[in-house]
């Protein structure tokens, strides 16, 4: 491996390290969103199929 090569590889993996956090904290509030989806999507299916049977009865 060419000198150049290595310190390329050694660079991108300390841009990695140095990106680590941040892509952390991203991951954690994607993770966050979804308990709220997960959360919401009952109470959204319920008026979901309330709607429905008002239309129904129309």
């Amino acid at each position: 491996m060419e000198p150049n090569e290595i310190v390329f590889i050694e660079q991108n993996i300390a841009d990695l390290h140095n990106r680590l956090p941040q892509d952390i904290a991203v991951m954690d509030s994607l993770a966050q969103a979804l308990e709220k989806i997960e959360t919401i999507l009952p109470e959204y299916q319920k008026f979901k199929e309330y709607i429905t049977d008002i239309q129904n009865n129309l």
